[in-house]
């Protein structure tokens, strides 16, 4: 039920707590819409040979009713690697093994990736950090003398224990009034179709939100009115005493249903509209978040 609700992003990460008999604990993780780790599963492995870890994902996807998740994080391990095909593929499809600029972008993979997945939806996570927290997690249970029939047993205890925070934390959502910060009718439709963890981040938007400044983009605009563009286009920025140091972000809007996408791809990102999108609906005197903007997790 965990997977079915919150696996379209799914971390599967390599750093290992080993237990007495030297096999690596490998848990399937991520979050749910309180923003608290949450387990789709794990595995102790024997090896860590390219065709374990295939087995290993094959039966996990099996138990998961073969729905595979949207994206998956992990980190560098390269048995990992070679079963996602990730890179190697795009660089045989091409015929690029000998490109030194490509091989050389690679090696400096990790100061540009988050440039080229601004459009992977990721839920506000970039990396397998989260995974190590959850190892700490089950620090408590078991130990690396901890036998394997124990561990099981231990395990569950501690996925029991993760089920009633999630309950604790939908009694909150569900009864504790939540305190506004613009007093406005969209924060109000916000705080009715939010958790109370997602609330506060939207929350943390709009606020900022308030602090750029909205224009429509005239020029173009009338050029797509011109191509016969359902688009309305609008621009949004910090005012700031030199305009040179402007980050201007731009948008688009659908002009029957007001649907839209920013430059900086946060709601694709991470599932929240951004600051930018916000002062556009606040411009526009939007008082209810369309359920375009509403992702269901």
């Amino acid at each position: 039920m965990a997977y079915q609700n919150f696996g379209d992003v799914v971390a599967f990460d390599t750093t290992y707590w080993k237990n007495r008999y030297a096999m690596p604990f490998v848990p399937f993780t991520r979050f749910n819409h309180h923003y608290q780790s949450v387990i789709f599963g794990f595995a102790l492995m024997r090896d860590e040979h390219a065709s374990t870890f295939e087995w290993i994902l094959h039966t996990w996807l099996e138990g998961v009713g073969n729905k595979p998740p949207l994206t998956i994080i992990t980190d560098q391990g390269q048995a990992m690697a070679s079963v996602l095909q990730l890179w190697a593929s795009f660089v045989e499809k091409y015929h690029l093994q000998e490109h030194n600029w490509l091989n050389g972008l690679y090696e400096l993979k990790r100061k540009w990736i988050l440039a080229y997945t601004r459009n992977t939806f990721l839920a506000f996570q970039n990396s397998t950090s989260r995974n190590e927290g959850m190892n700490s997690f089950f620090d408590k249970y078991a130990s690396s003398a901890t036998g394997l029939k124990e561990f099981i047993e231990n395990a569950q205890k501690a996925l029991a224990r993760k089920f009633m925070r999630e309950k604790e934390e939908n009694y909150v959502t569900i009864n504790l009034k939540r305190p506004m910060k613009i007093h406005t009718i969209l924060e109000y439709h916000a705080s009715c179709i939010y958790t109370e963890e997602m609330f506060r981040r939207f929350q943390d938007e709009l606020v900022e939100s308030s602090k750029y400044f909205v224009e429509k983009d005239r020029r173009a605009s009338e050029e797509g009115e011109r191509m016969g563009d359902v688009y309305t286009y609008y621009s949004s920025y910090r005012p700031m005493s030199e305009p040179t140091r402007r980050n201007v972000y731009f948008m688009a809007f659908e002009k029957s249903s007001f649907l839209g996408m920013c430059t900086c791809r946060m709601f694709e990102h991470s599932g929240l509209p951004c600051r930018h999108l916000l002062a556009v609906f606040t411009k526009k005197r939007v008082s209810e978040i369309s359920p375009y903007f509403i992702n269901s997790r």
